[in-house]
């Protein structure tokens, strides 16, 4: 890899690691604190929630016990029981027209009773606020729901369930309590039928709660009373398994009453938890499998459980934003980065590749070079290192000179030298062989001075 690549990368990784990690930290930091916030509100909500129930259902439990103990009562109801044959007598007129004036200042201060009635002792209802009474029992005009009011509201104050009126459509729960004579004997039993619009108001009011945020209402389902012909009620799950939705949801209006979810799945965790009797928050998925931020709360009251949430995707929007921003600039920032760390590298790579380019001809015998000016006036270390290969590249061309001088100086010396050697050594060859002819005449002397002495003799 060139030296320039490496130095960008270099300038990079170091200008990136830093600004990866406090994006990073920024965008932790962000979404933490909008996690926190949020959480806090869902949880005010929900304990608002849970507190503005248990004050409406005080209110009308503190309603129907003004009802239960005022003096009217005690003595009108027992009258329309006993003269409810003779409906058309004074004093029974005079008795109901007292008991109505009552039950109108009732409504007027609670409009979301919609009917009052009266039970005797033997189920029939002898008291009817919104029609004529024709004989009917209280199973007859309520199936079901009206029985349970009936036996629960003779022994003490009893709130029914909600449940789905077909008739209406509307959602309604029935408030029942024992009505005693002055003489404290068991006069019947008093019921409120009650429109459960005005608790949905408090329950689905979803202020605070953004574009995806809402409230669950949700009840666990161990055993319950089979669907009548007029009333939906819950359904039955011998095994406790099931968890019903009881009020409209935001993007399912029609899920009051049909929407169940199965303890153990995946989705709806916050109601399973609620609907079990637990108290907690946290991220899970809801009901639709979204991953939301939730709180959910247990009313031991009513057996409900109540859930506040709202979308972790637009709960985190703010962070995502800046965290784009952020991004777009980091960006930006990379593209400047690279931009001057290309030009960096580039006046640190530049002159360094031409010292190897020169020290490369160098390497190969070339002291002929010329070193840039530019480059050895480079400020800094490199342009010392310049200086420094061009005075050391002067130092070796005037060195190797010497030498080549040296060198020839030498060389005619010793081809003059080689040239006397060459002319001695003729000389010598040229004796030698003088000395060897001599020395073979004498031989012949010798022997023919040898043959004379022999002759002679």
């Amino acid at each position: 890899m060139k030296l320039q690549n490496k130095l960008v990368i270099t300038y990079l990784l170091v200008a990136l690691i830093p600004l990866s990690i406090l994006v990073l930290l920024n965008y932790t930091n962000m979404r933490q604190a909008l996690v926190g916030e949020e959480q806090r509100a869902l949880e005010s909500l929900a304990e608002f929630k849970v507190k503005a129930i248990q004050n409406y259902f005080s209110g009308l439990a503190e309603e129907i016990k003004s009802s239960q103990d005022s003096l009217e009562a005690q003595i009108y109801f027992p009258i329309v029981s006993r003269l409810t044959k003779a409906n058309s007598s004074s004093a029974y007129q005079q008795a109901k027209d007292v008991l109505d004036q009552e039950i109108k200042k009732t409504i007027s201060r609670r409009p979301e009773i919609d009917n009052v009635l009266f039970i005797n002792p033997q189920g029939k209802i002898t008291y009817n606020h919104r029609q004529a009474i024709n004989g009917q029992t209280i199973e007859e005009l309520l199936p079901v729901v009206g029985s349970v009011a009936f036996e629960r509201g003779k022994e003490s104050l009893y709130f029914d369930d909600l449940y789905l009126d077909l008739f209406d459509n509307n959602f309604d729960f029935l408030v029942s309590a024992p009505i005693y004579a002055t003489d404290k004997t068991f006069a019947g039993v008093l019921i409120f039928e009650v429109n459960a619009k005005k608790l949905y108001e408090v329950i689905l009011a979803t202020e605070g709660l953004g574009e995806t945020g809402e409230v669950l209402l949700v009840k666990r389902i161990t055993n319950s009373f089979e669907e009548t012909n007029r009333f939906l009620t819950y359904p039955y799950d011998p095994q406790g398994q099931t968890v019903l939705f009881l009020n409209p949801l935001r993007f399912d209006q029609g899920a009051a009453f049909k929407r169940q979810i199965k303890i153990g799945e995946a989705n709806g965790f916050p109601s399973q938890e609620a609907a079990q009797g637990k108290t907690g928050a946290g991220v899970s998925l809801d009901y639709r499998g979204d991953k939301v931020l939730a709180v959910w709360r247990y009313l031991p009251d009513r057996n409900w459980g109540i859930v506040t949430k709202i979308s972790l995707k637009e709960l985190l929007l703010p962070a995502t934003t800046v965290l784009k921003a952020i991004l777009f600039f980091s960006f930006i920032a990379i593209v400047m980065i690279f931009i001057i760390s290309w030009l960096l590298s580039r006046t640190i790579s530049a002159p360094i590749l031409e010292l190897a380019e020169m020290t490369n001809k160098i390497s190969q015998g070339n002291l002929d070079i010329k070193f840039n000016k530019k480059l050895t006036s480079t400020p800094g270390e490199i342009g010392v290192l310049a200086k420094g290969f061009a005075s050391m590249t002067t130092n070796l061309h005037e060195l190797y000179h010497n030498l080549e001088n040296k060198v020839k100086e030498r060389t005619k010396k010793l081809e003059k030298s080689e040239k006397e050697l060459k002319a001695t050594l003729a000389d010598a060859e040229r004796l030698n062989k003088l000395m060897v002819g001599r020395e073979l005449d004498m031989v012949k002397l010798k022997e023919e001075l040898a043959k004379y002495k022999n002759n002679k003799i």
